[in-house]
């Protein structure tokens, strides 16, 4: 047996489902034999329903001839319950309950096994559906995998999108989102004005560098007032403090009609 079945079954965790305390007394010692130790007991149908709501269990192996519920009513509650519908189920039936095993089959359960059970065959079985199991957490942990890189990708471009607005007018942004290679538009009301500071670098050496911030946080606090009153938008300073320019656009050019 391979190592990843052998863990399988050691995880796998079983309901066993039957009215005589003896039979399932059998049951639990071939699981145990297969290195299963992560199973519990139900004595008929509706003890087996309210353990399953209750716990969390990957196998039932279901009786047919119990009280209260039987196994057909027990497999029928669990096949249309949206929590339980999945749950791998091997029903234990009578060689003359042919026909109620083909409707165990046709509902959903997984297999089934002869009464008097082969301890060959339940072991195989066993296997079976452990194997299955496996494969069933491996397929829920890479959905879940790329459930979470679907989230963080959604996340990412959230922050890209938020980036991209922060930079450039929403029409432009929405632009280079479709992937336009030339993006230009035709604003004939606007005006932009280059600012620069002639001589800067020369007056920057001379100058401390306390004094040389003062000047430009007068000259730029200045532009600022100057600007709001006109409507104009301020889009970038560059280069402060060794080269400062700045670059003012109106309103329109900002949120083209």
């Amino acid at each position: 047996m391979s190592p990843s079945i052998q863990t399988a079954l050691e995880n796998l965790r079983v309901l066993v489902v039957d009215d005589s305390r003896t039979l399932r007394k059998v049951l639990i010692r071939e699981l145990t034999g297969l290195g299963i130790l992560n199973f519990t007991e139900a004595e008929n149908g509706v003890e087996c329903i309210e353990k399953l709501r209750d716990g969390q269990f990957d196998l039932v192996l279901l009786d047919m001839e119990m009280p209260e519920l039987d196994g057909l009513g027990t497999l029928e509650v669990i096949k249309s319950s949206p929590e339980l519908r999945d749950l791998s189920v091997i029903v234990i039936a009578g060689s003359d309950q042919v026909e109620k095993v083909v409707r165990c089959i046709e509902m959903g359960a997984e297999d089934y096994l002869s009464k008097p059970f082969n301890a060959t065959l339940l072991a195989a079985r066993i296997r079976s559906c452990a194997e299955k199991q496996s494969l069933k957490n491996i397929e829920r942990s890479y959905l879940s995998q790329l459930e979470h890189e679907k989230k963080q990708l959604q996340l990412e471009q959230m922050k890209s999108d938020k980036l991209l607005l922060n930079i450039l007018p929403r029409p432009i942004a929405e632009r280079l989102k479709r992937e336009e290679i030339n993006i230009s538009g035709d604003y004939p009301n606007v005006t932009v004005l280059f600012s620069d500071l002639v001589g800067f670098t020369q007056m920057a050496s001379s100058t401390t560098a306390a004094e040389l911030v003062t000047l430009l946080n007068d000259l730029f606090t200045r532009f600022d007032k100057r600007s709001g009153p006109l409507d104009l938008k301020k889009l970038k300073r560059l280069g402060m403090p060794i080269w400062p320019l700045a670059v003012y656009l109106s309103q329109e050019a900002i949120t083209p009609k």
